[in-house]
């Protein structure tokens, strides 16, 4: 069994490898969840999405009179750090290129705020441009989702 937060996480992935030029957008990712959160020491590859899950908030919802169940509703915070290098020798500056991979990041994840039905909502809470320890941009996202109470497994929609 894989728990709801856990598929949100793959959800995520699958999504962000689905930015490509091919597809429309500026640039090509590619998307990988983070096997560590020191990224600093591992390989960091240009136009890579690291996928990393953050804290999350819990509330007990109503019982449903339909099924008696007692959900708990979380939302979650998912932080994805994409990479953004530049050499001295490019056309544009770092700043139209970091807005641009944002702005395919957030094209792409509006497209299914629900998250393949995995979440209630899908919100962008925060952007922001990092040096360290690479250029890129941070893009930190919360999803709203319910389970029961005692399953983290079970969806309630």
């Amino acid at each position: 069994m894989i728990p709801v937060t856990e598929q949100i996480g793959a959800f995520l992935e699958r999504a962000i490898a689905g930015i490509t030029q091919a597809n429309g957008y500026n640039y090509t990712l590619t998307s990988t969840r983070a096997k560590r959160f020191l990224l600093t020491d591992q390989p960091l590859a240009d136009l890579t999405a690291y996928i990393l899950q953050g804290g999350s908030e819990q509330d007990k919802a109503p019982v449903n009179p339909a099924t008696g169940r007692e959900p708990r509703v979380v939302r979650q915070k998912y932080f994805i750090w994409i990479v953004v290098l530049q050499s001295d020798d490019a056309a544009e500056c770092i700043d139209t290129k970091l807005n641009q991979v944002c702005a395919d990041v957030i094209k792409k994840l509006c497209e299914d705020p629900r998250c393949g039905n995995y979440a209630k909502f899908l919100d962008i809470v925060a952007t922001e441009a990092i040096d360290v320890p690479e250029t890129g941009i941070l893009i930190t996202v919360e999803i709203l989702y319910a389970v029961q109470w005692a399953d983290p497994y079970v969806l309630i929609h």
